[in-house]
């Protein structure tokens, strides 16, 4: 285990139905740092050796709200997230 740095991992879903959106977009950014990725079919995603800090994650998806939150990870975090993205249909 890494003990320097944070881990973090999380699934993007969606609100009604609880279903991992496949090419969600999720950004992890501070001053510093910017870290970028986009979902696997089920979700999921992963951010491996983040600098302690305070960030910005941004998750996006065609048709569905952007969600924006305020993460804070310490040297050695594992960092889980469940994030739900809504639409108006």
């Amino acid at each position: 285990m890494d003990t320097t740095t944070a881990y973090v991992t999380g699934k993007v879903s969606d609100l009604d139905y609880n279903l991992g959106l496949k090419g969600a977009h999720v950004a992890f950014k501070n001053e510093q740092y910017s870290f970028n990725t986009i979902c696997k079919g089920d979700g999921i995603f992963t951010f491996g050796h983040i600098p302690s800090g305070t960030y910005i994650l941004t998750s996006t998806f065609i048709g569905f709200y952007s969600l924006k939150d305020t993460v804070t990870v310490k040297p050695g975090d594992v960092v889980k997230l469940k994030i739900k993205l809504g639409t108006d249909y």
